[in-house]
């Protein structure tokens, strides 16, 4: 960056011309760059190659994920963090292809989605170190609907140990679209009662919804696939009640990213805990069951004794 400012990247996708938008943080801002395919800095974007920013006056902004949209703007989601250790909210931003603002997205081209109200509170100091990776993680995935609308993802922190998943569809200009959720604007994605961690989204060729996150049931963090319907309902065929949640790995699990594969089974890429992190991937069919063909049913597992702490794919 220009200014000096430690930077972060956190996600990355390649515009229809090759050139490669990346989502980061510069300092407490949040910041877009676009590099040209040979891999140096656009300087025709925003000023100098990056646009950065603030989704609100707070803490800090962070850029997770970006993706290029249909009319060619370009939509940053992150986090928001209001003050320190604040519950994070979901950030969005969207530029032109020139890297500026478009003003008639939220407010001057950022909004800050988290229809529940959150109570403030301050993390003591006894838990600052035992908050996992998981509990304090927004990634931010937004998706655009075939009709330009966008559907996208949060978590709602109501205290330290309750928590729920949100997926929320938005209209065109960051409000959001009160005709999905019975007028709400989203719904809640919870397994049972228990701690509820969310964090990718991908839309299945039939029109449904994958979510990959965790839950927390009885101490243990287990890794968590759900399926919603297109209205934001569970789709009750898949595993139990919408639900599937990986009980028999180890007892801090996590699906960070899903893809749908070929022939329309579910990837679920992420990390297993036995005394050290170990790479984690899994694969479901429609019903939520191992597919037979996939390591013979079976989740591959893959150590690196050599790697302090363990390795998690992410």
């Amino acid at each position: 960056y220009p200014n000096a400012d430690t930077g972060f990247a956190s996600g990355i996708t390649v515009a229809p011309d090759d050139k490669l938008i990346i989502a980061a943080r510069s300092g407490a801002d949040f910041s877009v760059v676009r590099l040209n395919a040979d891999g140096t800095q656009d300087k025709t974007f925003g000023v100098n190659g990056t646009a950065t920013g603030k989704f609100a006056a707070g803490n800090q902004s962070v850029g997770r994920s970006v993706s290029v949209l249909n009319n060619g703007n370009i939509l940053l989601s992150g986090l928001y963090e209001e003050y320190v250790y604040a519950p994070t909210q979901l950030g969005l931003a969207l530029f032109d292809d020139k890297g500026n603002p478009v003003r008639a997205f939220g407010s001057d081209g950022v909004t800050v989605v988290h229809p529940i109200a959150s109570t403030q509170f301050k993390l003591p100091e006894v838990k600052k170190d035992a908050k996992s990776g998981s509990t304090s993680n927004q990634n931010g995935f937004s998706l655009e609907l075939p009709d330009g609308k966008l559907m996208t993802l949060s978590n709602h922190r109501y205290s330290f140990s309750d928590q729920i998943g949100l997926l929320m569809r938005l209209d065109q200009n960051g409000a959001l679209d009160t005709t999905f959720g019975n007028g709400n604007g989203y719904v809640t994605v919870q397994y049972t009662a228990h701690f509820t961690w969310v964090g990718s989204l991908i839309r299945l060729n039939n029109g449904t919804f994958a979510i990959g996150g965790g839950v927390n049931k009885d101490g243990e963090n287990l890794g968590m696939i759900a399926l919603y319907s297109a209205v934001g309902v569970p789709v009750k065929t898949f595993g139990s009640n919408g639900f599937v949640v990986f009980d028999s790995l180890g007892s801090k699990d996590e699906i960070f990213d899903l893809v749908e594969m070929h022939d329309e089974n579910i990837l679920g890429i992420g990390s297993t805990y036995d005394g050290t992190f170990n790479g984690l991937l899994v694969c479901l069919d429609s019903t939520g069951k191992f597919v037979d063909t996939f390591n013979g049913g079976k989740p591959v597992v893959t150590p690196a004794p050599e790697v302090p702490g363990g390795i998690q794919w992410l």
